[in-house]
């Protein structure tokens, strides 16, 4: 993510993006915001037209879960930042998505994390627009007031719940320690 970004704005995209999360931030959110484009850099392809960095999120799947897992991570933490990195862009089709879709995206326990990520790597941008997440959020609370709890997933396919046994309970100091380390290891891999 560091070399190639989807603007050529690269260097300093990340960075920016860790800059606007809370100091509270979840660890969850913070290695998904670290993670979210380490797949453009394999993915990247210069056709005639433009620069692509196709399947980016799917690629960026399989490098966090291999990242996280080197680092000894639990599987709950590396399941959920892995779903994160996949399904970091599909808000940018909200405005297309059926009703349907929004609900099954809005049931899942994870997706105040996935709008927090979309906002943050908005926020990545040298001229930041989160004008666009706005009726996201304004359906998600919406929804919310509607369904107060998530409904429960189907029996198969059902996405892995948000652990509360995990890493998120780390102190500030420690989180960002450990994100210093993922960063310097990504840089290294990428």
């Amino acid at each position: 993510a560091r070399r190639c970004h989807g603007t050529g704005q690269g260097d300093g995209h990340t960075e920016r993006d860790l800059a606007s999360l809370p100091e509270n931030a979840l660890l969850t959110l913070v290695l998904a915001v670290v993670f979210h484009d380490c797949g453009k850099a394999p993915s990247f392809e210069n056709d005639a037209d433009r620069i692509r960095f196709s399947e980016h999120t799917h690629i960026g799947d399989e490098l966090t879960r291999k990242a996280l897992g080197r680092l000894k991570f639990p599987g709950a933490v590396t399941d959920d930042v892995a779903w994160l990195v996949r399904s970091h862009l599909a808000l940018v089709d909200y405005p297309q998505m059926k009703l349907a879709t929004r609900r099954r995206w809005f049931g899942d326990a994870r997706f105040p994390l996935l709008l927090a990520l979309a906002e943050a790597d908005a926020r990545g941008y040298p001229d930041p627009d989160t004008a666009s997440l706005e009726p996201v959020a304004a359906d998600y609370t919406a929804y919310l007031a509607q369904f107060p709890t998530p409904p429960a997933p189907p029996l198969r396919g059902a996405p892995a719940p948000v652990s509360r046994r995990s890493a998120d309970a780390l102190r500030v100091r420690e989180r960002r320690l450990i994100c210093a380390s993922v960063i310097s290891f990504v840089l290294r891999f990428s």
